[in-house]
């Protein structure tokens, strides 16, 4: 979908959220803004989900028909989502942490389900992960008024108007995490408990959350393990679109800001939103300025030696010699060993000033 009818779909979002259209009882006004919280525990973790619940209205139907049409699963921001396990989806393993959370239509009338880091609007230069619907759209006997989500189990169901639509989720469990701290710099490793196989390519294992002075940079864990070799590379895919994300909040901070200018009488109501849009700039300014200082990616060569019992699933244990930490990893019938320095590994070494 092209960003000028996404940008478009979200005005026309707006407008009917604050109520710009013409209402027959203009003292009246529009229903207030809400948010809901749909939630799902499993042993595995849980995931939570908090989305805006526009009502109903015929023409998003013909919308949301379109091939590649892309919606923020709710109004007003977009929907967010906490996972503490992990979930499978067509690009591998999505790690424990936070995003934002959209779907896409497809031309075989099924919604995919897109997972993504930036808090802002979908953006197809974003890392995604994709879940598919398990069935194209559903049509439902009794409309519902409201955009509402909700869980049966492991199965995550939309419903809208006359549509419905259902993913069958597949969490993973995360082994106990690893946490360390050195020279202030606070690491959190979270590795999912994955079936332990060999060989292994480029494949996403978990996350590892470095934090310093109260800014965290999420890294994904990348295993590569072929035989005797093994090598864990950390990738700070935010930080290659934090630009993007920043430029998305202020585009829309803009066309609200000018569609007040032609309905004032909506300010009131427009005010808790524009807020929270002008919030995430600002916390994605104080991460850029970090992100300057810490390195996108960092490279660690392991050290392979054979179990003598096989694993059945991904697994880790570590140790913590001075100034690193070492990671081993349960790979089937083989562990592998990484000495993190998180300093070393995640830092940019600071620049001396010239005498």
């Amino acid at each position: 979908m092209t960003k000028k009818l996404m940008f478009g779909f979200a005005s026309i979002a707006f407008i009917a959220v604050l109520g710009f259209a013409q209402d027959k009882d203009e003292k009246k006004g529009p229903p207030p803004m809400e948010r809901k919280t749909a939630e799902a525990t499993w042993p595995e973790g849980k995931l939570t989900l908090n989305y805006g619940s526009p009502m109903w209205k015929d023409e998003f139907k013909a919308e949301a028909a379109k091939p590649g049409f892309v919606w923020r699963f709710g109004n007003n921001a977009p929907t967010a989502a906490t996972l503490t396990s992990g979930l499978e989806s067509a690009q591998g393993a999505i790690p424990p942490g936070e995003y934002t959370v959209a779907i896409r239509s497809g031309a075989d009338s099924k919604w995919d389900l897109l997972f993504y880091e930036p808090k802002a609007f979908y953006d197809a230069g974003f890392k995604t992960w994709e879940i598919k619907a398990a069935g194209p759209l559903q049509e439902l006997k009794a409309p519902a008024k409201n955009f509402t989500l909700k869980f049966e189990g492991k199965k995550l169901i939309a419903e809208f108007g006359t549509m419905s639509s259902t993913w069958e989720l597949k969490p993973i469990k995360v082994n106990p995490p690893v946490e360390t701290e050195f020279a202030q710099v606070s690491t959190k490793f979270e590795v999912l408990a994955l079936p332990a196989s060999t060989p292994l390519k480029d494949t996403t294992i978990g996350v590892a959350t470095a934090t310093q002075d109260g800014v965290g940079a999420r890294y994904h864990m990348k295993l590569t393990s072929d035989g005797d070799k093994a090598t864990l590379t950390f990738v700070n895919e935010r930080a290659q679109t934090l630009a993007k994300e920043k430029e998305s909040l202020e585009t829309i901070i803009t066309r609200i800001g000018k569609m007040l200018e032609e309905h004032p009488e909506r300010k009131e109501m427009a005010e808790p939103i524009v807020a929270g849009f002008k919030s995430q700039v600002e916390t994605l300014d104080a991460m850029q300025k970090r992100y300057e200082r810490m390195k996108p990616t960092a490279t660690v060569e392991g050290t392979v030696t054979k179990r003598d019992t096989p694993a059945t699933e991904l697994g880790v244990t570590h140790d913590r010699p001075m100034k690193a930490i070492t990671l081993k990893l349960s790979l089937a019938n083989s562990d592998a060993a990484f000495e993190v320095k998180p300093r070393e590994q995640f830092l940019k070494p600071r620049e001396k000033k010239p005498e």
